[in-house]
């Protein structure tokens, strides 16, 4: 397996993920499109030990978006980074701060009923009203 690069808007923090996505899908949850400043957010999930963070740890600030999920994004830039769920030894990674993209590409999109009204999904990607876990 190759292995991707990605990092923040300004470049403080880079991380690298092995192309083994997990998952990859759209959420619309009204924490998601809050937390990234979009209509949904795409993410990608990796097993924790695919995970590397490169450099810029001491940018990097958390936030605890769950109950098992603590969510990091740089403290120069703002820019969401990444997440852990250490419960399922998960990291995720928010697509659009890859380099490249990745193999896997969104599956699905999730918390369709939360969705902005303004919002069409144009794709044929199968759409759940909650989440599929």
């Amino acid at each position: 397996m190759e292995n991707i690069k990605g990092s923040c808007l300004c470049g403080s923090v880079e991380y690298e993920i092995v192309d083994d996505l997990k998952y990859a899908g759209y959420c619309h949850c009204s924490e998601c499109r809050r937390w990234t400043g979009s209509p949904f957010s795409a993410s990608g999930g990796v097993a924790a030990t695919d995970f590397t963070l490169l450099k810029g740890k001491e940018h990097l600030k958390s936030y605890k978006k769950g109950v098992n999920s603590d969510a990091y994004f740089c403290q120069q830039c703002s820019s969401m980074v990444y997440g852990d769920v250490p419960d399922y030894g998960m990291t995720y990674v928010l697509l659009g701060t890859l380099d490249t993209s990745p193999t896997l590409r969104p599956q699905w999109h999730i918390y369709t009923d939360y969705k902005v009204d303004w919002f069409e999904i144009s794709d044929n990607l199968p759409q759940h009203k909650e989440n599929i876990t």
